[in-house]
């Protein structure tokens, strides 16, 4: 500690020598503390020749380990602190030389004039582009330095040229950027995961923190000299951002786009999300759901495709680029076909809807079929439909509940409707029943209209056909009272919270072997987390439950990182003692 001290303040003083000239000492000072390769030259010699020992040489180490580390924070603190030395030349008129600001002399970048200040920036970005090839020199540095605590922002030029460093630049260009704190100023987002890229540990190579993979997959796959690549240059630019978690949503607005262009990098993100969510195990989803909602959201097969290139440059497997083909061929294909689309007029689930409506009994039950979700219309058989609808018609006042029981497709199975008024927990409620009641799901359906009306459907297994009348009473009963803690499940519980799989809601994928109580377990620690359950898919496979919930928190929303923690810790305690 001793030596290390002195060799800080040393330094400090030999600034001294600066004498007569205007400059910050201490920042000079401040940058020559670092003892490095100099030092361990001097301690490896004196230890070979036994002027050292073990004990000193250690030491020596560690002072050269110190000061180096020291100094990074040191200088940032001064230059962020210095006062400003800029100089006052916004006044002065300035000719802009028939060259430009900038030529390339000797493979060194020089300023043929002094910018204004408000050339910065522009210059700046000019200035990275060449350093592709050339190095800057030390008049331009100067000015860089001079100019460092300037306010920065991007408009609509300076953007174009950020695409143009995008598409042609390198290392180098992002290096300039960096070093000349145009990142800090004009994207702070981008300049913190530069940062965290330099901080990583596991990187043996701290020059790939200057690397976009995303962007440069893209340069070999697209026309980048289309402006119709625009939008597709700046999303692969923030996919790679995203992985060192930048808030890509901040770094749009601090680039100043076009309205329209910014929306279109949204949706191709959006959409990249979504396909990579796709294809991102085995089996591959490729339900009419799944794919619908994919072609509802990217709208026309233009976006499709450069989606699927954004999602293949992000870093996918080969099996995983050949079953992106096939997914978004399947999409373009609903798109291609309209009626294939759930809220389109010539929709299956429209063409669906007409069909039940003709067996109607009464004009309400019509009304009532009318205003179902469009997968539950899809998911069912007219008699199912049928019988659903005239259970929840009218819709059931608070606190009372309806329900049929009737024979399972195969022997020992049940199928139980319940239609009662939602209310918060009302999953975990009604399932916290059937568990009491030994009664194992099979699988499970939930249909929710919005005039509040509820029909739950459960496949259960069971010897004896359960008893309507008493299900009644105890459902009944168990959505007035408080909520019963779930019965103890055996593990392991394989979770997953996706917030890329779907573009409205969270999408919840448990794994668990099959038992009483399962569906309980996971509705009660949604409820206790505050999670609303738009869709659940049930199933079990050999002895295998494998459940997928839709959800989002009490505002519609996907669900932030706290609602998640608390709802995986609730699951998490269903394995252990939950009467504690």
């Amino acid at each position: 500690l001793l030596l290390s001290i002195i060799a800080v303040f040393g330094k400090m003083l030999a600034a001294i020598g600066t004498l007569g000239v205007k400059v910050d000492r201490l920042l000079i000072g401040i940058g020559m503390v670092p003892r490095g390769e100099v030092g361990l030259i001097f301690a490896t010699i004196g230890l070979s020749v036994g002027v050292f020992d073990d004990e000193l040489y250690a030491v020596v180490l560690l002072v050269v380990l110190i000061t180096t580390l020291i100094t990074p924070p040191l200088l940032r603190w001064r230059l962020g602190s210095a006062p400003r030395q800029e100089e006052s030349i916004e006044s002065i008129p300035v000719v802009v030389p028939e060259a430009g600001w900038l030529s390339v002399v000797d493979d060194e970048i020089k300023l043929n004039a002094t910018p204004p200040n408000s050339q910065f920036l522009t210059v700046g970005l000019d200035c990275a582009l060449l350093a592709v090839q050339a190095r800057p020199g030390s008049e331009l540095l100067d000015w860089v330095a001079r100019l460092r605590n300037l306010p920065l922002a991007f408009d609509a030029r300076c953007a174009t040229q950020l695409l143009t460093i995008l598409r042609e630049g390198n290392e180098r260009s992002w290096r300039f950027l960096e070093i000349s704190a145009i990142l800090d100023r004009a994207l702070p987002e981008v300049a913190r995961t530069m940062r965290r890229r330099h901080s990583n540990l596991s990187e043996l190579d701290p020059t790939h923190s200057f690397e976009f993979p995303c962007v440069e997959s893209l340069r070999s796959k697209t026309l980048i000299s289309s402006t119709d690549s625009d939008a597709l240059m700046f999303a692969a630019f923030l996919t790679d951002l995203e992985s060192g978690s930048a808030d890509t949503l901040t770094v749009i607005d601090h680039l100043n786009l076009d309205i329209y262009i910014a929306n279109e990098i949204k949706d191709l993100l959006n959409g990249s999300r979504l396909l990579r969510a796709a294809v991102a195990r085995e089996p591959i989803r490729t339900d009419h759901k799944t794919l619908s909602e994919i072609a509802q959201y990217l709208r026309n097969a233009n976006t499709v495709e450069r989606a699927r290139l954004l999602a293949s440059a992000s870093g996918l497997q080969t099996w995983q680029d050949a079953a992106l083909l096939d997914v978004t061929t399947a999409v373009k294909q609903i798109l291609a076909h309209p009626e294939l689309l759930e809220d389109s007029e010539s929709s299956v689930a429209a063409m669906r809807l007409r069909e039940v409506l003709e067996f109607a009994d009464t004009p309400e039950i019509a009304e009532r079929l009318k205003h179902a979700p469009p997968s539950y219309l899809l998911s069912r058989d007219t008699e199912t439909l049928l019988r659903q609808a005239r259970l929840v018609e009218p819709a059931p006042a608070p606190g009372s509940v309806r329900v049929n029981v009737q024979q399972g497709p195969q022997p020992d199975t049940w199928m139980i409707d319940v239609a009662c008024k939602d209310r918060k927990g009302l999953l975990a409620r009604i399932t916290s029943v059937l568990a009491n009641e030994d009664l194992s799901v099979l699988a499970a359906d939930v249909a929710t209209w919005p005039d509040g009306a509820v029909v739950d459907t459960f496949l259960v297994a069971s010897q004896l056909r359960p008893s309507k009348e008493h299900l009644v009473d105890l459902f009944g009963l168990a959505i007035r009272r408080r909520f019963q803690i779930p019965r103890r499940i055996q593990g392991p519980i394989a979770i997953e919270f996706d917030n890329d799989a779907h573009p409205w809601h969270t999408v919840v994928n448990i794994r668990a072997m099959d038992q009483v109580g399962l569906l309980n377990a996971f509705a009660f620690a949604f409820a206790k987390a505050n999670i609303q359950i738009h869709h659940a898919l049930i199933q079990t496979t050999d002895n295998t439950a494998i459940d997928r919930f839709e959800v989002s928190d009490r505002t519609g929303r996907k669900l932030p990182a706290k609602t998640i923690a608390r709802a995986e810790r609730w699951i998490r305690l269903s394995e252990q003692k939950t009467n504690s």
